[in-house]
């Protein structure tokens, strides 16, 4: 009986070992998925504002 309990803590214990892990790599890419956008839209709305001044001053 001990040896039964000892088997089913062992397998609760990989069971959430590898539902971590899971875990984990899904929020990896999500934030690196997140991050690289977010720069992305970043970098797009700092080359927009530096042709719109870049127009405005040429055309003054």
């Amino acid at each position: 009986m001990k040896k039964l309990f000892v088997q089913f803590y062992l397998l609760l214990f990989v069971c959430f070992l590898v539902m971590t892990l899971l875990v984990g790599l899904v929020y990896k890419f999500t934030a690196e998925r997140a991050g690289r956008q977010s720069l992305d839209d970043l970098m797009k709305s700092s080359l927009y504002l530096m042709r719109s001044e870049l127009r405005e001053n040429s055309a003054a």
